[in-house]
């Protein structure tokens, strides 16, 4: 039996309902009433900082609970202090600052002044006073059923992946609203100065690592070794020291440990910890290509899978931590569970976003054809009407020259003749392309001969396309033979296909290439048919930095901007190199990407990879005024994203793609990738709009992501991301390496 619900207008098996890992606050858990304190600052001190920090220094001092509300510019607390309390803890602030140098932000700080008494009702603060004391419950949690939820590998039993519970304070549609999430992390079980002992390494070859310490929820990075540990230094560490079991930790902390200092995110301050309190928290990435310099190795498919979770047992973990908290107080703080049952004017589906759109092949071959996205499988339709455009270069020819080159050892050529083959057939049965290949060639894997011998063939033979076939198997980050073999073919502006020896035996694998192939040769697979009509152009704009370990100051970026036309082919793309304070794009280089006279009254959504920053969008919105035009910002938050599930019958399953948690009228969690495999949880994004343009509303806005993630060209799986953004991290992190076109503007995407 089939019903029709509310809450997204669709048919839906009767028993399907959207699950959330979000609950609302249960306010008899929390004070009926909390004082408020205004902080006054000197000029030029960064207030959020001075008083997220202040409010961690006032509980540590005086007890109770302290948050810092930016969006209310108030101190909250749970305790009234009188004027001369209040004078006390400010002589305590000054003699911290003078004593400690990690208090010195604390001298920008001129006064706290009590401002009243009032009622706990406004829901972001009830959301985060109920936030901080669920994050005083799980520091004991984590200390009483320590190891609850971890992972042991058997391809390495010194190395364990945690799941660590997270809480957020959240105001969803004013309603105080608490989420809580499992995040999983890769630890390993000897400490730092362990691993320095047993492998005898030097300290220094640690700094950039990233290191988690026991009882904290944070990952930081070393960022230098410090030296060893002596009494005098450990008075000093002891003086510095704030938590108990951090003190605990110094004090039995053996007599020349090392000793490192650490930076976490979002904060410039450097901590100094003993190496016997640290312990490694690799990336994959990490994991898979630093670690083994030591001789530690792992199956990395086995820390893969030990990583994810299936919807059901992270929806079960969940409920279950929310069960083991109530334990802990004499109110249960969290209250029911948000879903599309309980509260569903929150929710919407894909039919409320105009998704699934309708695309367009077969233009190429004289025979357009329009069908539903997802009503077909895409290959197929693909093969039947063949691609929507072919370039110009190839129109007359119908042929893409191909070099190939390969690096293996002791290969039977004749393996590599097939799989190439295979590939051009492939790309013949989708466009009527032949992939002509010219010769294939022995390239040798040093680095050096690389290059120069690359650039010889490329100058011999002149080709469309260079396919590179290389030693190993893809891992979680592209190899020095990648990086060569990129950066001279796209110095020399040819497109380029890298081919790990693995992928030769993986038959799914070819698909992929011969749709990356045609897309990096400038031919276009299929385009969106009905576009949008809020929109002439969607952007993607990121920048990627080098990180400076210490020193504040400038820093070299590469930003990347890609302009799509609202039917989702790429009309440029832009990178630039600049230098920069922080993550802002700075005036300047917007202007050089954005003041141009084919954006002149046009309409254009902006894609941000995260989130707008200082006075980005006040710069933008000049640029559109001198333009006449209107220029609409979306935000794209991938990282730390509460997930969402389905009920299905009896069972939790993954969302379906366009399932939305609608957080704000102007921000939302949208499921935007649609997995099959039941052993891990698809992970949403979040979308937030910052446009001031009544015309472009938050629907339009997850619209124009939503229908953006089936143009990627590289693979027939698309990704959770618009192509307006994919890739573009990499891109930009390549682009700081030297790793780019000839030129920083193109309408070639290189990068498929």
């Amino acid at each position: 039996m089939f019903i029709m619900k509310k809450w997204h207008q669709k048919e839906v098996a009767q028993d399907s309902e959207i699950l959330t890992e979000f609950f609302t606050v249960n306010k008899n858990a929390l004070p009926k009433k909390v004082y408020k304190y205004n902080v006054e600052i000197l000029k030029g001190t960064e207030k959020n900082t001075l008083c997220g920090k202040l409010s961690y220094f006032l509980k540590n001092k005086k007890g109770g609970q302290w948050i810092w509300v930016k969006e209310i510019d108030a101190l909250i607390s749970d305790k009234k202090l009188n004027d001369s309390e209040i004078e006390s803890a400010l002589s305590e602030i000054k003699d911290a600052v003078n004593k400690n140098e990690k208090y010195k932000i604390f001298m920008g700080l001129k006064n706290i002044e009590y401002s009243e008494e009032t009622p706990l009702k406004e829901p972001l603060v009830v959301s985060y006073f109920a936030r901080d004391l669920i994050n005083d419950i799980l520091r004991k949690m984590r200390r009483d059923h320590k190891g609850i939820f971890i992972k042991h590998l058997k391809s390495n039993p010194m190395i364990i992946v945690e799941r660590s519970p997270s809480c957020r304070a959240w105001n969803v549609m004013d309603i105080a609203v608490i989420s809580l999430s499992i995040e999983s992390h890769i630890i390993f079980k000897e400490s730092v100065s362990s691993f320095i002992k047993n492998h005898n390494i030097d300290p220094e070859e640690l700094i950039e690592l990233p290191v988690r310490v026991p009882g904290s929820n944070h990952t930081g990075t070393i960022v230098e070794y410090v030296g060893k540990l002596d009494e005098e230094e450990r008075q000093r560490l002891m003086l510095y020291a704030e938590k108990e079991e951090t003190k605990e930790k110094i004090r039995n902390a053996p007599e020349n440990d090392f000793v490192f200092g650490i930076t976490f995110k979002n904060s410039p301050q450097t901590y100094e910890y003993v190496g016997s309190a640290i312990y490694f928290s690799p990336t994959l990435d990490v994991l898979a290509n630093v670690f083994p310099r030591w001789d530690v190795h792992v199956d990395m498919r086995e820390v893969s899978n030990k990583l994810k979770i299936s919807p059901s047992d992270r929806y079960n973990a969940v409920k279950k931590l929310a069960d083991m908290m109530a334990k802990y107080t004499r109110y249960r703080i969290l209250g029911e569970q948000i879903s599309s049952n309980t509260y569903n004017s929150l929710f919407y589906s894909a039919i409320d976003l105009n998704y699934p759109p309708t695309i367009e092949f077969g233009r190429a071959s004289g025979k357009p054809k329009v069908v539903k996205y997802g009503d077909v499988n895409l290959w197929k339709a693909l093969m039947t009407h063949k691609i929507y455009s072919i370039d110009e270069k190839f129109k007359d020819s119908g042929v893409i020259r191909t070099l190939v080159v390969y690096s293996l050892q002791n290969k039977n050529l004749s393996h590599i003749k097939e799989f190439i083959d295979n590939v051009a057939n492939h790309v013949k049965s989708i466009s009527t392309l032949d992939m002509s290949v010219e010769d294939i060639v022995y390239l040798e894997n040093n680095y050096v001969s690389m290059r120069i011998n690359l650039s010889s063939y490329i100058a011999r033979y002149n080709p469309d396309m260079i396919i590179g076939i290389f030693p190993g198997s893809p891992t979680y980050e592209e190899d020095r033979s990648y990086e060569i073999f990129k950066e001279v073919t796209l110095g020399k502006g040819i497109a380029s296909q890298f081919i790990y020896e693995e992928t030769l035996n993986n038959p799914y694998a070819v698909r992929n290439i011969a749709l990356g192939i045609l897309g990096k040769t400038g031919n276009i697979p299929y385009i969106l048919h009905n576009p949008p009509d809020y929109a002439d152009f969607i952007v993607g704009i990121d920048i990627s930095r080098k990180e400076k370990m210490k020193a504040p100051g400038s820093v070299n970026v590469a930003a990347v901007a890609r302009v799509y036309f609202a039917d989702g082919r790429l009309f440029k793309y832009t990178i630039k190199d600049s230098k920069i304070e922080g993550e802002t794009l700075e005036a300047k280089l917007l202007e050089e990407i954005f003041v141009d006279s084919d954006f002149e009254n046009k309409r254009i959504v902006i894609h941000r990879d995260g989130y707008f920053r200082g006075n980005e969008v006040d710069h933008l919105d000049e640029i559109a005024e001198q333009l006449g035009s209107k220029f609409y910002y979306v935000e794209i938050i991938k990282r730390h994203v509460p997930r969402l599930y389905r009920k299905m019958d009896h069972d939790i399953v993954n969302p379906e793609k366009g399932d939305v948690l609608i957080i704000s009228p102007s921000e939302a969690i949208i499921s935007t990738s649609q997995i099959d495999y039941k052993g891990a949880t698809a992970a949403p994004i979040r979308i937030r709009v910052r446009s001031s343009h009544r015309d472009f509303d938050l629907k339009k806005a997850l619209n124009s992501v939503l229908n953006l993630t089936v143009l990627h060209y590289g693979s027939i799986k698309q990704p959770k991301v618009p192509v307006t953004i994919h890739y573009s991290d990499k891109i930009a992190k390549l682009a700081l390496k030297g790793i780019k076109p000839q030129k920083y503007e193109g309408n070639i995407p290189y990068w498929l």
